[in-house]
């Protein structure tokens, strides 16, 4: 029969054939990625939407690059730490696109760097912008590039919560052998689990399972309690990720069996924690202050800009101005929140925090 092979099959004791379709076969670790993409989707979704209430449209557009530049990118990225090997005597694109070997810490990078390109370009557009005239000049009010990222990338982690499942179908990504009595827990709490890590006569410990409970929680920590911290800034939530997932991975990297332990995965995790921390010392040094710079420099524009409305309106000259203005043209007028002013070449602006 043909089959839907997205990932490689294990010598795990665990069926890997969730269901068949006619001759196809779907696999658990693809039924589980795809299911991961779907709840990253929707937790993204709500976050934008309802949370932060910023345009729904430039994230749904992105959606349609994300998908495959993230599995492209994964992929890639296997091939890079060694997961995947090239064969030789097989044409490269035929094995390339049998999937038999993933990375996420690839579909990371190679998804934010689509994301960095995509979002300012798509925020730039005068659809997504809010432009205020005051003395002649033009002032824009515009969401951050960073304000998306801090919504969609601690989503990415429900994905490899539910995708490291896939994993234990897969008969992937397990640890160190373990006795009975290490595991008799989890014989008792998840049985099926249990007898799934007796891989080739020998039990393992469920490294997998450890994971996905170790991502929940920092999925937790970063969608909603960091949201309550008084003085995070944009751009904080989505480098916690680099910096959160990068120390879960370098605990749980040594305590993989050796198969699954590449040299390249603890250099691509080290630089995600130092990258991350970098950009928030950065951003708490310098690109807040910036913000707070605009923020304040706006609130004494405005109240310039009233100052002088003000004291126009008692100037005999004003009211004569007045008289011959069209009642229709209230650009001067216009009110808009002082929050979230930026120029044209900022990307960032100020949360308000």
């Amino acid at each position: 029969m043909s089959s839907i092979l997205l990932f490689s099959t294990g010598n795990n004791s665990v069926e890997d054939i969730a269901f068949s379709i006619g001759a196809f076969d779907i696999r658990y670790y693809g039924l589980f990625i795809f299911i991961g993409f779907i709840l990253a989707i929707i937790l993204a979704s709500v976050k934008i939407k309802y949370w932060y209430k910023i345009p729904f449209e430039p994230f749904f557009y992105f959606i349609f690059i994300a998908i495959p530049v993230s599995i492209l990118g994964a992929r890639i990225w296997s091939y890079i730490i060694g997961d995947a090997q090239l064969n030789t005597t097989e044409n490269f694109f035929i094995q390339f696109f049998k999937f038999d070997g993933m990375a996420i810490q690839g579909g990371v990078i190679f998804t934010v760097i689509a994301g960095l390109i995509y979002f300012p370009l798509i925020l730039s557009k005068p659809k997504y912008q809010i432009r205020t005239n005051i003395n002649d000049k033009e002032y824009i009010k515009s969401v951050s590039t960073f304000l998306y990222a801090d919504a969609i990338i601690p989503c990415v982690l429900i994905g490899q919560v539910i995708g490291r499942w896939g994993n234990f179908f897969n008969g992937e990504v397990y640890g160190a052998p373990a006795s009975e009595e290490q595991l008799y827990w989890l014989k008792v709490l998840m049985p099926g689990v249990y007898d799934g890590m007796w891989i080739n006569g020998k039990l393992y410990q469920p490294l997998f399972l450890y994971e996905s409970f170790a991502n929940f929680f920092l999925f937790l920590f970063l969608y909603v309690a960091l949201e309550f911290i008084r003085y995070h800034k944009v751009g904080d939530i989505s480098a916690g990720y680099f910096i959160g997932y990068g120390i879960l991975r370098i605990i749980m990297e040594p305590l993989r069996s050796a198969q699954f332990n590449y040299t390249m995965t603890y250099v691509t995790t080290a630089l995600m924690i130092i990258g991350g921390i970098v950009f928030v010392l950065y951003n708490h040094l310098y690109l807040c202050k910036h913000r707070r710079t605009k923020f304040l420099f706006m609130y004494y524009v405005k109240s310039t800009y009233i100052f002088k409305l003000m004291w126009k309106r008692i100037n005999k000259k004003y009211r004569i101005y007045m008289e011959n203005v069209d009642p229709n043209n209230t650009n001067y007028l216009r009110k808009t929140k002082p929050n979230f002013y930026r120029d044209d070449s900022h990307l960032l602006y100020y949360k308000g925090h």
